[in-house]
């Protein structure tokens, strides 16, 4: 999907439902548009997650940014908790510490 911008809770919505949301200035997207309109359709566009660029019909690439977290999460294939239990031990290092420093909270 791709939009010069895109509500909050529809972007987030849009990463966990397996999508990648692309924002693109307007201009951009009027040139991919305008690409795809000269193909009669049959030009595509395709977008690497990984890469985060999306390449137009005609080979032009557009660099794009994704939230770090919502990107790993879809690139593993996770939801928020498979990608919170993957940082298990980042976990229970805190904790630790933190029992430490604080033991009456762990009462």
């Amino acid at each position: 999907m791709v939009a010069p911008s895109f509500g909050g809770i529809f972007f987030n919505n849009c990463y966990r439902n397996g999508i990648v949301p692309v924002e693109l200035p307007i201009e951009d997207l009027l040139h991919i548009v305008a690409e795809v309109d000269a193909s009669n359709g049959a030009g595509h566009v395709s977008v690497d997650l990984e890469a985060q660029v999306l390449t137009s019909p005609n080979g032009r690439r557009f660099p794009f940014s994704a939230p770090e977290t919502l990107r790993q999460m879809l690139l593993q294939g996770v939801d928020e908790i498979a990608y919170t239990l993957s940082h298990g031990d980042a976990i229970e290092r805190f904790r630790s510490a933190d029992r430490e420093r604080r033991p009456w909270a762990y009462l």
